[in-house]
């Protein structure tokens, strides 16, 4: 079994963000937007799990799924 850990990040220089501060997807700056259908283009069919390890977002688990879930 696969599985591809999936977040975004701060709008920093790479040199400057932290592995202990990743986005949930589409909360951060790198284009996901393709994300998906690539995995489709290339017969990616596993697991995708989102890896956040932000500090605690305003919003709660149910609203930052529904935000993201669409680049994963």
């Amino acid at each position: 079994m696969l599985t591809l850990y999936g977040s975004d990040a701060h709008d920093l220089p790479i040199e400057e963000l932290k592995d202990g501060e990743r986005l949930y997807p589409g909360a951060g700056v790198i284009d996901l937007s393709g994300f998906p259908n690539n995995l489709k283009a290339i017969g990616y069919n596993h697991v995708v799990a989102q890896e956040v390890l932000a500090p605690v977002s305003e919003l709660d688990v149910e609203s930052r799924f529904a935000k993201s879930k669409k680049f994963i």
